[in-house]
C-alpha cells in the first residue's frame, strides 16, 4: 500500500498524522478492549477441560479444573512444542501450574518438563518416587526441589472445586532397577459424573492386575498407552472401562463403539 499509494490510504495516513493524540488514544482503547475480551474468555467456566496435547505419540495431558487450576501430566520430549501448547491454552497473564505429574522417569515422556518448570511457577511436582540416573530426571528433581512428593496407591488429591485425583498405582515405591513401565503412576480424575483414566505407559500386565483387584471401573475418557505390544489394551479391559472418548494411540481400540479424539 505504501508503494501503490491508493487515495484512501493517503487520506488515512494524513488523518493519523494530523491527529496523533486522538489516533494514539483510539489505538490504546482498542488494545484495552482486546485485552479485556481475552481476559473474559480465559476465565474459568465451571467445566472440567481435559486436553490431550499432540506430542507425536508421547504422553502429555493438560487439565483445567472448573475453578481454573491447571494441572500438567507428563509432557513429551519436545520443550518448544510443549511450551507452545501450554501457552496457547493458558490465559496470557497466567504463569502458574498448580500441579505437575511425572508418571515415570522416562525421558520420552518427561524430557520437556525441565524447560516448562523453569518458565512456569508450580505448586507441586508429583512422581512415583522411582530413582533414575538420567540427566533429564536429575535436572527435573533439582528444579522441583522441596515441592516434590512421591505418590502411591490409595492416595487422593481433592481440590476445592470438587475435582479429585486418585492414585491407582504403584502399590509401593519402585526401586532403581524396577521396570519404569510396570511402576508408572496410574491416575483417575473425577468430577461429578465425569471420570478420566490416565494410565500413562503402564504395561498391559500391570493394568490387568489392577482390573483383577477391582480398581478399574467405567470411565468417561481414557488415555491409551503407546501401541507397543506389551501395552496393547485387551478386549476385557476395554469392556470393563467402557470409555466414551479415548486418546487415539492404539489400533486395538474399536472406533465403532468409542468416540476417538
Amino acid at each position: 500500500m505504501s508503494a501503490a499509494q491508493p487515495a484512501w490510504y493517503h487520506r488515512f495516513i494524513t488523518t493519523i498524522r494530523s491527529r496523533a493524540v486522538y489516533s494514539a488514544a483510539a489505538f490504546a482503547a482498542v488494545c484495552v478492549l482486546v485485552l479485556i475480551g481475552a481476559d473474559i474468555r480465559s476465565r474459568p467456566d465451571g467445566n472440567l477441560h481435559i486436553r490431550f496435547l499432540d506430542m507425536e505419540g508421547k504422553n502429555a495431558v493438560l487439565l483445567q479444573t472448573p475453578g481454573g487450576a491447571h494441572i500438567l501430566i507428563d509432557g513429551g520430549d519436545m520443550p518448544s512444542r510443549l511450551l507452545t501448547a501450554i501457552g496457547n491454552r493458558l490465559p496470557y497473564h497466567d504463569q502458574q501450574l498448580e500441579m505437575v505429574f511425572a508418571t515415570q522417569p522416562d525421558t520420552a515422556n518427561i524430557g520437556a518438563l525441565p524447560d516448562v518448570l523453569s518458565r512456569y511457577t508450580f505448586g507441586a511436582l508429583l512422581t512415583n518416587g522411582q530413582p533414575n540416573l538420567r540427566d533429564t530426571w536429575k535436572s527435573l528433581l533439582t528444579i522441583g526441589g522441596a515441592n516434590i512428593q512421591a505418590l502411591q496407591m490409595g492416595q487422593r488429591i481433592t481440590l476445592s472445586d470438587g475435582v479429585t485425583i486418585e492414585v491407582l498405582h504403584p502399590a509401593f515405591t519402585p526401586e532403581l532397577g524396577d521396570s519404569i513401565d510396570a511402576s508408572a503412576l496410574v491416575l483417575r480424575v473425577n468430577y461429578g459424573d465425569i471420570s478420566v483414566l490416565l494410565p500413562g505407559d503402564i504395561s498391559n500386565a500391570e493394568l490387568s492386575h489392577l482390573a483383577e483387584a477391582g480398581l478399574l471401573a467405567p470411565v468417561t475418557a481414557l488415555q491409551v498407552p503407546h501401541p507397543a505390544s506389551e501395552h496393547m489394551l485387551d478386549e476385557q479391559i476395554i469392556t470393563m472401562l467402557q470409555p466414551q472418548i479415548a486418546d487415539r494411540k492404539s489400533t486395538r481400540l474399536n472406533s465403532s463403539h468409542l468416540g476417538i479424539s
